[in-house]
């Protein structure tokens, strides 16, 4: 007897600061990710956004999108009271990490091809 497939989990982090523009963009190009096996993002993926306390909308208008796709079990946001800068955040966001494999992003780093993170 052969033992289940498991899909293996992977999770993004984006380090955001002043990513107001961009972040829209960013969420819709991840959200356009499809793992080979697995039809559900929630199945194969975890997604941490952190607002690093940009000095622009980025919070305001990430919330506003995570709100217009039904806020997502599998994406967290994390809201900065202050700048840890982005070694701390680095590290804070490998602590929060529970699979093998860890990609992390910034505010430029769309994914063109659907099956980039898979």
């Amino acid at each position: 007897m052969s033992a289940p497939i498991v899909t293996p989990k992977i999770t993004v982090a984006f380090l955001l600061y002043n990513a107001e523009k961009s972040v829209l963009r960013l969420l819709e190009t991840l959200l356009k990710q499809k793992h080979p096996s697995t039809k559900s993002q929630a199945d194969w993926l975890r997604v941490i956004f952190v607002n690093d306390k940009s000095k622009d909308e980025t919070s305001k208008v990430l919330k506003k999108c995570l709100r217009a796709i039904g806020d997502p079990s599998y994406i967290e946001f994390i809201d900065h009271e202050k700048n840890f800068g982005l070694s701390k955040t680095v590290n804070e966001v490998i602590g929060l990490t529970q699979t093998a494999t860890l990609l992390t992003c910034h505010c430029d780093c769309f994914f063109e091809v659907e099956t980039y993170i898979a």
